[in-house]
C-alpha cells in the first residue's frame, strides 16, 4: 500500500477546512456558470486577471474600488464560485485560531473587505505572518509579499476622496470652521436636509419607509433602506416609533438575567446590592434590552456570530416569519444568504462593557428591532435610501464618512440634523484628524 498523504490525513481532522469544503460542486459550477454569463466587461476583466493570478499560483495583490451597487459583492461570489468548483478554498479574512494555519496553507485567494479602514499594523502583522506559516523551509517566500499567497483588497466606495476634497473644498471657502481639536464645522447643503418643522422624524421616516404600510411585505424593502443615528438612545426613539405604527400583534420576550458565578469569589462582592430588577434596567451596547418586543415581518439585527458560514453573523439584518416561545424564524435580507429562512435561539450573553463593575450574564434572543440602526453597525452596508438623524453630532473619527459612504446616490440621502437645542439647523460637527487636509 502507498504511504497516506500526510496533509491530506491532517486536514480531515480540522474543523476549519472541513466546514470550507462542505459545499456541493456541481451547485456550485451551475452558479458560477450563471453568473459569469452576468458580468459586465469591466467586471470580467477583474475576474479573468484574479483567475489567472490563482491557476498559475503567482500570488500577488489586488485592489477592487467602486461605488456602493457596482457589483463588487458579486464579482466577488462569481470568483469564489469558479475557485470552489475546482475544490480550492477561498478565504474572508477573519478572526483566527489555531486551526487557521492548516486552512491557509490550503487557501487559494484571501478577500479582504472595507480594506483601506484597516490600520497599516494590520496588513504587515498579515505580511509576516503568512510568510512565517507558508516558509515551510524555503527561505525565498521571505522576499514574496504575504508568502505568495494572492490577496484581494476591496474598497466600499471612493466617495471618501470626494468627501475629503468637498470639506478641504468649504475650508478654503471659508465655510468650514474650527471646534476642538479634530473637529470641523461642516455646512450641508439645503436639498439634502428635512426641513419639516411640523414633524421632523416623521417627515425623515416617510422619506426612507414610503408607503411602508403597504410594501413591508416586499423581500427588498427593508434590504435597501435604513434610519441611522450615532447613539442607540435615538435609534430605540426611532424604532419604537415605527414598531407602534407596524400592523400585526406584539409579542413581548422578557431575558433572564443573573450575576456570574466569577463574581462571588471576591469578598468585598455583595450580590444583594444587585437585584434582577437592577440587572434588567441595564442596558449595554451589543447586548439585546431586557424586554424584546417584536412583531410578524419587522425587520431585526443580529447581536453575535452565531453561524458565519450561514451568514448569521453579528449586524446581519433580517425578517421576522414567525415568533415562538423558544426560537424565532427569520429569513436574511443582507449578506450573502439572502432569502435563507433560520432559526434564532435564546442564548446566554455576557456582556464585554468595561464601565461595569461587575459581570453579568442576560439570557435573550440576539436580535434587536433595526428601522434605525447605529451608524457604527451600518458599516459595510450598500442603501439606496439613508436618513441620517443628528440629534446630537457625531462622535469619533471617520463616522460621518461611514453614514455618507453608505448610500448609492445624493437622491437616496437626507439629514436631520438639530443643534444643541433642539432647533433645525443645516450645520454639523464633524470628527476627522487635520493631518488630512496637509497638501491638498
Amino acid at each position: 500500500m502507498t504511504y497516506p498523504n500526510v496533509e491530506s490525513v491532517s486536514s480531515s481532522s480540522n474543523r476549519l477546512i472541513i466546514d470550507e469544503l462542505d459545499y456541493d460542486i456541481p451547485v456550485i459550477k451551475n452558479d458560477f456558470d450563471r453568473m459569469f454569463l452576468a458580468l459586465t466587461n469591466e467586471q470580467r476583466n477583474i475576474f479573468l486577471n484574479i483567475m489567472s493570478a490563482v491557476k498559475e499560483n503567482k500570488g500577488g495583490v489586488f485592489f477592487v474600488y467602486g461605488y456602493g451597487g457596482t457589483g463588487k459583492t458579486f464579482l466577488w461570489k462569481t470568483i469564489s464560485a469558479a475557485i470552489r468548483s475546482d475544490g480550492n478554498i477561498v478565504l474572508n479574512v477573519a478572526s483566527s485560531d489555531g486551526e487557521l494555519v492548516s486552512l491557509l496553507r490550503k487557501t487559494s485567494l484571501i478577500i479582504w473587505d472595507e480594506a483601506p479602514m484597516i490600520h497599516k499594523h494590520a496588513f504587515e502583522a498579515l505580511d509576516r505572518t503568512l510568510k512565517d506559516v507558508l516558509r515551510c523551509g524555503n527561505s525565498s517566500i521571505s522576499n514574496i509579499p504575504f508568502g505568495g499567497k494572492l490577496l484581494s483588497l476591496e474598497e466600499i466606495s471612493d466617495r471618501f476622496f470626494e468627501f475629503i476634497i468637498f470639506m478641504a473644498t468649504l475650508q478654503r471657502e471659508g465655510r468650514l470652521g474650527g471646534l476642538n481639536d479634530g473637529e470641523t464645522i461642516i455646512d450641508i447643503p439645503d436639498d439634502i436636509l428635512i426641513n419639516d418643522p411640523d414633524d421632523l422624524i416623521g417627515s425623515l421616516i416617510k422619506f426612507v419607509y414610503p408607503s411602508i404600510l403597504e410594501k413591508y411585505s416586499s423581500t427588498d424593502y427593508f434590504q435597501e433602506r435604513a434610519i441611522l443615528a450615532p447613539k442607540n438612545e435615538v435609534v430605540q426613539e426611532i424604532n419604537d416609533r415605527l414598531l407602534k405604527k407596524f400592523p400585526g400583534d406584539e409579542v413581548e420576550y422578557l431575558s433572564s438575567d443573573s450575576i456570574c458565578e466569577s463574581e462571588f469569589v471576591h469578598d468585598q462582592f455583595d450580590a444583594n446590592l444587585y437585584s434582577p430588577d437592577v440587572l434588567n434596567g441595564l442596558k449595554v451596547s451589543g447586548l439585546p434590552n431586557h424586554k424584546l418586543v417584536l412583531k410578524i415581518d419587522v425587520p431585526v439585527m443580529l447581536l453575535r456570530n452565531i453561524d458565519q458560514k450561514n451568514g448569521l453573523c453579528n449586524g446581519t439584518r433580517l425578517q421576522v416569519i414567525s415568533l415562538g416561545k423558544r426560537v424565532i424564524e427569520a429569513r436574511i435580507i443582507t449578506g450573502t444568504n439572502i432569502g435563507n429562512r433560520t432559526f434564532i435561539p435564546r442564548m446566554s450573553l455576557t456582556p464585554s462593557e468595561k464601565k461595569i463593575p461587575f459581570k453579568f450574564t442576560r439570557r435573550q434572543f440576539p436580535l434587536a428591532v433595526c428601522f434605525a440602526m447605529t451608524i457604527n453597525k451600518s458599516q459595510g452596508q450598500s442603501l439606496s435610501k439613508v436618513g441620517l438623524f443628528l440629534k446630537d453630532p457625531v462622535f469619533s473619527h471617520g463616522q460621518l464618512y461611514v453614514t455618507l459612504s453608505r448610500v448609492q446616490s445624493r437622491e437616496g440621502l437626507k439629514l436631520l440634523i438639530l443643534d444643541k437645542y433642539g432647533r433645525l439647523t443645516n450645520k454639523t460637527s464633524n470628527v476627522v484628524y487635520k493631518e488630512v487636509f496637509r497638501n491638498l
